[in-house]
């Protein structure tokens, strides 16, 4: 299932919540994961310009900012977004004053065993969520959890 989740942060700063991420996502892959995952040369979340867009989602407003930080990884089936709550014309996406970073984990609908491309979702996903959401410093609040196949507000 694909969550978009609200970090409760309090004073830590962009970098301390990216390098907390970040170590999540090495030791995951490096130490966790099957060996056949271990295909990158880094795993973090790498900080992405916002080439914006407009949704055919009628719940979602036009989101611009200067930047957002993302994880794909294709052979695992997953994708990981950090970007901020409040975008440059000052919206709130979510309404939770608490909230400044919003944190997606999703799923695809496909992943790579054996060489062979298996058309549903990883079951290894939950552990990997599993691990890399406990043990925060900072507090999630899930904000919007997607049916499937439902378009990303």
């Amino acid at each position: 299932m694909n969550i978009e989740y609200g970090l409760i942060t309090g004073k830590m700063t962009e970098k301390e919540i990216l390098k907390v991420l970040n170590s999540k996502l090495k030791t995951f892959f490096l130490e966790m994961a099957g060996k056949e995952y271990d295909v990158y040369n880094s795993y973090s979340l790498d900080k992405t310009k916002n080439y914006g867009g407009i949704s055919l989602n009628s719940k979602q407003i036009p989101w611009d900012y200067k930047y957002y930080y993302c994880f794909f990884h294709k052979y695992y089936g997953l994708g990981i977004e950090m970007y901020p709550n409040i975008n440059d014309k000052g919206e709130q996406k979510f309404k939770n004053p608490d909230v400044i970073w919003n944190l997606y984990v999703g799923e695809n609908d496909w992943y790579l065993k054996d060489k062979t491309t298996i058309n549903e979702s990883n079951p290894d996903i939950e552990r990997f969520k599993k691990f890399f959401l406990q043990d925060l410093p900072f507090e999630l609040v899930v904000v919007y959890e997607y049916e499937k196949g439902e378009e990303r507000i």
